[in-house]
């Protein structure tokens, strides 16, 4: 007799053990400390909370989804609105490997953010078929499990191949944020297509290359301001702006220009001063 071994030793059974819709859990309920047997996937819709998990508390936001993995110590936290959202435990085996490959672990426990629609609509249909008895049910259960993990390693995947790329141009950013830095040098730089770069810096991000390089650029302009060293011409050439379109950056960034900036700062310590002179 013959025996083969196929494949890597990997294994990622997976059956659904609940499924259920929270819905206006009260504000400040705590539910824990709990140590489970299987995984729980949980998505936020609403309201906001918090996850303790052994020890690391991890906020929970509409938009955010958790994995929680078997043998943790969680304990559960409504914040002070009522929350909404949809969970399900599943049981399986070594799926945590799939899922430590791609950075998530108990120190790491979100889903990405991409991911995050997908895995509430399969989490619906399941909770649509969680009492189906007929003969293909527990397969089609088993296949919306699947598909919620394929789609969370696919997004999470994702993002830690990429991400390199994206800290390499975040890093060349803020180190050289008073040079003339343009969108298209930036992507040249880092080996990446102009618009795919900044399609994936959006992604990892949040925002676009030219918002980041802005928002540094004035974020150091109000430091230099309000240390009364440098004037707003030398303020905007030292972070890279033109002196003559500085004012009209700044004010869209702050709501006020630069003078008026200063102005409320020397307001500002002029007021603590008669402070510290009354008090004496």
């Amino acid at each position: 007799m013959k025996y083969e071994i196929l494949g890597n030793t990997k294994q990622a059974d997976l059956n659904l053990y609940v499924c259920e819709r929270d819905y206006q859990i009260k504000p400040g309920t705590t539910y824990g400390p709990v140590i489970r047997d299987s995984y729980i996937i949980e998505c936020c819709t609403a309201g906001e909370g918090s996850i303790i998990i052994n020890g690391n508390e991890f906020l929970l936001r509409p938009g955010d989804c958790m994995i929680l993995l078997p043998g943790d110590t969680v304990t559960h936290i409504t914040g002070s609105k009522p929350r909404n959202g949809v969970w399900c435990a599943v049981k399986g085996i070594k799926i945590s490997s799939y899922l430590s490959d791609v950075g998530i672990d108990s120190r790491h426990p979100y889903a990405p953010k991409n991911a995050f629609s997908t895995i509430l609509k399969i989490i619906n249909r399941l909770i649509k078929i969680k009492s189906d008895n007929d003969a293909g049910a527990d397969l089609r259960r088993s296949a919306y499990i699947h598909e919620i993990f394929g789609e969370i390693l696919r997004y999470a995947k994702f993002e830690n191949d990429n991400s390199t790329y994206i800290k390499k141009a975040v890093y060349i950013i803020e180190t050289r944020y008073a040079e003339q830095i343009t969108v298209s040098a930036l992507a040249r730089e880092i080996g990446l297509e102009r618009s795919y770069f900044s399609t994936l810096f959006h992604k990892i991000t949040g925002t676009s290359p030219q918002q980041y390089i802005t928002d540094l650029r004035i974020k150091k302009a109000c430091a230099l301001l309000s240390m009364n060293d440098y004037t707003i011409s030398e303020t905007a050439s030292a972070v890279g702006i033109a002196p003559e379109g500085f004012a009209r950056v700044f004010k869209s960034k702050m709501g006020i220009t630069p003078g008026q900036y200063q102005q409320n700062l020397k307001k500002i310590s002029y007021h603590l001063s008669d402070e510290w002179i009354c008090g004496r």
